[in-house]
């Protein structure tokens, strides 16, 4: 019994010298008009930490706190496994697995979910060994939020797919 714990210990250490925390996360900020002149401001923040396994494997999540005015309030959470799939110098090409479940609450009715799963591709930059900006840009897979009374990717109630268009996100880590 204790040569199969000293190994476990040994192997946790060796995998926990070899990773690597990061945290930090996003911030955004709209303000939209649509044809009848409705106007619309939303404010996202969307902190984040992670945990590299090596230079291909990450595991990480994102608190999704959303506020649009007069509207809605949406919380969520969304863990993800990251494979870096290319690194040329500083920059890098990745893929989060990702899925998502949050709560929205209207300003008026009933509050609704909203859950998904899927791959967002995104792209980083190290800025230096702390440092690092990332950008997240489209996502492939399903969305469900039949019960809500703002839709979501496409407004919608539900998204099977691959949007570019209606989902970037800019992220600064620090890395320890």
């Amino acid at each position: 019994m204790k040569k199969v714990f000293l190994t476990l210990a040994l192997v946790l250490t060796t995998v926990v010298a070899s990773a690597q925390w990061y945290v930090g996360g996003g911030l955004g900020f709209s303000k939209s008009e649509d044809a009848l002149k409705n106007k619309t401001t939303t404010f996202n923040l969307m902190p984040e930490v992670g945990y590299k396994f090596n230079d291909k494997w990450a595991v990480g999540g994102n608190i999704l706190i959303d506020w649009t005015k007069d509207v809605q309030t949406q919380y969520g959470i969304a863990p993800y496994v990251r494979y870096t799939v290319l690194t040329a110098g500083e920059f890098s090409i990745y893929a989060d697995g990702v899925a998502e479940f949050s709560i929205v609450k209207p300003e008026e009715g009933d509050n609704g979910s909203i859950w998904g799963i899927g791959v967002r591709p995104g792209v980083s930059y190290n800025i230096d060994e702390n440092w690092t900006v990332a950008a997240h840009v489209g996502f492939l897979g399903y969305y469900d939020a039949k019960d809500c009374v703002i839709k979501n990717l496409n407004n919608s109630e539900s998204f099977f797919g691959f949007n570019l268009a209606n989902n970037l996100s800019l992220s600064l880590y620090y890395n320890f």
